[in-house]
């Protein structure tokens, strides 16, 4: 093989690889939302923002649930610890109203299988029950 061939699949390699090292990139700001409402009045809006950083990820949860924001609520604090939100989803269950949320282990790709962290609210807005 002449010199000039390998030099040009020499670089027709290094340009390959430079491509696919900097292939498809996620966003730098990413926003889901999710409204609902209840035939009973309840009603919701979830939220997820997330903003990515050379060297970090933010991402902040808003819940807010009939007329309450329930993201703070201990129960939910403890049940969301460690985890990354991946759906959310509301409901309607007579007085109580159900948030859904899908989740996995943060920060980890192969975390296995998703679970469901469960929310009930009452009318009022107060975290009534939160399963894992």
């Amino acid at each position: 093989m002449s010199l000039q061939k390998r030099i040009a699949i020499l670089t027709l390699m290094a340009a390959s690889a430079s491509a696919w090292a900097s292939g498809p990139k996620g966003p730098m700001h990413a926003r889901q939302s999710y409204s609902f409402s209840c035939p009973s009045g309840s009603s919701g809006q979830l939220t997820s923002v997330e903003d990515v950083g050379y060297d970090s990820i933010d991402t902040e949860l808003s819940l807010w649930v009939n007329g309450r924001y329930i993201q703070s609520d201990p129960k939910v604090v403890a049940a969301l610890r460690g985890k990354e939100i991946r759906q959310f989803r509301g409901g309607c269950d007579g007085n109580k109203t159900t948030v859904l949320l899908l989740v996995s282990d943060k920060g980890s790709i192969s975390a296995g299988k998703p679970s469901w962290v469960t929310v009930l609210v009452d009318r009022t807005g107060q975290v009534i029950w939160v399963g894992v």
